[in-house]
């Protein structure tokens, strides 16, 4: 079999083909059949901004597939780490790596962790993107430790539920924003103080807390400041939104870009979720044949976790 099924756009329109070709594998990299995938609502847009698309000119962007990051798959030839056979998960490389909304991708091995028995692979797909970014903004940006008082703007969708669970983690006090219908599900992940931004300008609060994280992209930080302690930070998910911020303000405002997996970070994760410390949230689930229902309902408001398009069978 040298052709593979896959999704790319056409005018930012997805669509399905029979006729890409699969990968050729690289150095330090092994074959994966993916299994199950994400759909985010910023996909679309990210794969067809002007500076994206200068950027994977520019960094040699491969394949003709633009859009998937999270993954669980199995591995289809042999590497140093991982052999034939071998399941695992996954994030790709976010601007040059091969995207898994296709049957098969090339992959560095050092961008894949083992997928134990225990961890379904529904679960395993929904996880290394969204909890490798919650977990790089909370510890190694913020230093979240016990105790401290965290915000998350956009705590329902897909890196929120895992933010919210890897703060109560960390052992910290959180206040979760969201529609009131989700509140229920984030105090059993572990929120303290929920708040619904339909009914709440989370602006015109008054409360400290040693980080915001936005989820939204919606917030700017002169109407985050207030609400941060002395030494607190404000983290925006998308940091091209707060450029002149964080040139203005640097020791406040971070930047969180997490690009691509990390096997040490991955395990940890695994296994969070093994133990039952972490735990994936699926919104709902879409075969590949209803692609295009599955990127429709991305773009639409009131989900909670994510979205998983399923491409492989677990055989």
């Amino acid at each position: 079999m040298t052709k593979m099924q896959g999704i790319v756009l056409n005018d930012a329109s997805p669509q399905l083909r029979n006729d890409l070709p699969i990968p050729p594998i690289g150095a330090g990299e092994v074959l994966v059949k993916i299994l199950y995938t994400t759909v985010n609502g910023h996909e679309i847009d990210l794969a067809t901004d002007k500076a994206m698309q200068f950027l994977n000119k520019l960094m040699g962007a491969r394949g003709d597939v633009k859009t998937g990051l999270e993954f669980s798959g199995i591995v289809e030839s042999d590497g140093e780490v991982f052999t034939t056979g071998d399941k695992v998960l996954g994030y790709v490389h976010l601007v040059k790596g091969w995207k898994p909304h296709a049957e098969y991708i090339a992959i560095p091995e050092q961008y894949l962790a083992p997928l134990p028995a225990s961890l379904p692979v529904t679960d395993a797909a929904a996880l290394p993107m969204s909890a490798m970014t919650a977990l790089v903004a909370l510890r190694d940006i913020a230093h979240i430790q016990d105790g401290d008082s965290v915000l998350i703007l956009g705590a329902s969708g897909g890196v929120g539920v895992m933010a919210v669970q890897i703060a109560s983690i960390l052992g910290a006090k959180i206040t979760a924003v969201a529609s009131a219908k989700h509140h229920e599900l984030l105090t059993e992940l572990g929120a303290d103080t929920l708040i619904d931004y339909k009914t709440t300008d989370i602006t015109q609060t008054t409360a400290k807390y040693a980080m915001v994280l936005d989820l939204t992209t919606n917030y700017r930080f002169k109407q985050i400041r207030h609400l941060l302690d002395d030494d607190g930070y404000f983290i925006p998910a998308n940091p091209f939104n707060s450029l002149l911020d964080m040139l203005r303000y640097r020791k406040a405002v971070r930047w969180l870009y997490v690009d691509k997996g990390d096997s040490k970070m991955l395990a940890e994760l695994v296994h969070w979720a093994t133990t039952g410390k972490l735990k994936s949230i699926i919104d709902s689930q879409f075969d590949l044949t209803d692609y295009k229902d599955a990127f429709d309902h991305a773009m639409s408001r009131g989900k909670s976790g994510r979205i998983l398009l399923k491409i492989g069978e677990d055989v």
